[in-house]
Order: structure tokens, then sequence, then C-alpha cells
């Protein structure tokens, strides 16, 4: 009798035990802690300045890499976030429905500078993917800076032109004249008188 006492008091206090480690990671889970990260662009080189925000069902936030391309998200909790990372000049990251659950994680998102952004882009055209290509021009954050945006409606219109949309292709060099770029659109433009 007495070893049947034994076996069902070391059982509970097992239960007990568990229940106990279970709560602390319940309580764990809701605490609020800090999350790192890290912005590289396509050399691994720190991408200084680069907005990252998140949203999550709880709300939303926005913060900006240091020097060092190192971001932190303090007071945030555990759950699962939707992050966007933009910085002028490269190529707009999301990362959709990341689950954060370890306070030692660190975060790293890598973006694509223009150059590397517009040669893509040329061999995206050189393979007649222009549909892909449009879509891609789409994705690059030109935010300020006049010269890029235009250079983007000027890709676009070729691709639509390519892609023999004659429409979309005045509508987007409309755009670009409408700035008075420096960018030489003339021989866009006479193909599409041409049609």
């Amino acid at each position: 009798m007495l070893k049947k006492i034994n076996y069902i008091t070391v059982f509970f206090m097992m239960v007990l035990f568990s229940f106990f480690l279970s709560c602390k990671t319940v309580s764990q889970l809701s605490d609020a802690t800090v999350l790192y990260g890290l912005i590289i662009d396509e050399n691994n080189q720190p991408v200084k300045n680069a907005s990252i925000s998140y949203i999550n069902d709880s709300g939303a936030k926005t913060v900006y890499s240091n020097e060092r391309g190192v971001f932190k998200f303090e007071d945030i909790h555990y759950g699962r976030y939707d992050f966007v990372v933009e910085k002028t000049g490269y190529e707009i990251k999301n990362v959709d429905n990341l689950n954060f659950f370890d306070r030692r994680r660190i975060l790293c998102f890598q973006l694509t500078s223009k150059i590397s952004f517009f040669n893509k882009i040329d061999a995206l055209f050189k393979n007649n993917q222009f549909e892909k290509a449009i879509l891609k021009i789409e994705s690059m954050n030109t935010n300020g800076d006049m010269n890029l945006y235009n250079l983007c409606r000027l890709y676009k219109s070729f691709g639509y032109f390519k892609l023999n949309n004659i429409s979309k292709a005045r509508k987007e060099l409309d755009e670009v004249k409408k700035h008075n770029c420096c960018f030489s659109y003339s021989i866009l433009e006479e193909k599409l008188e041409g049609k």
C-alpha cells in the first residue's frame, strides 16, 4: 500500500510540476519583448534609414534601420506579423505571416538596389517576359526620386508597347512627358505614333 501511495504522489507531483511549467510558458508568451533585425543589400552591405513596418491583430508600428542596418522593435508581443521594408531606390520587400515566437531570433531582410533591379528588368525584357517585367517595375519604391519614378514609367511604357497595349504605353509615356524629365523618350514616342 505504501508503494502505491508513493507512485500516486510522484504522479501528482509530476502533473503539478508540468502544470506550473506550462503556466510559466503561457505567461512568457504574453510578455512583451524586443525584436532585433538587420537590413542588407544584395552585396550583404548594411542599408541605413530603411523603414521597417509591421502589422498584426494588435496594431502597427514603424522603425528605421541605423547606419549599421540594424533595427529594433520594442514591446513586441509573440504572434504572427506582416512586415514591409522600404527604402527609396530599393525594391519594396513584403514578408507576410511571419511567426515571431523566439526572443533570441534576429530578422534579416535583404533589399535589391536599383542597379540590380534594372539589370533584372533588362533580363526579363531580353527574354520577352514583358508582363513579368511590368509587375516587377511596380514593386520599386520611387518615393521622392522623380528621375527613378520617370525611368520606371518609361520602362513600363516600353513593356506595354512590346505587349501591343498601345493605350497603356501612351499613358505611361504621357506621365513621363508631364514631368519634363531628362530621359530621351523620342524613339518610343515615334514608335507609338506609328501604331
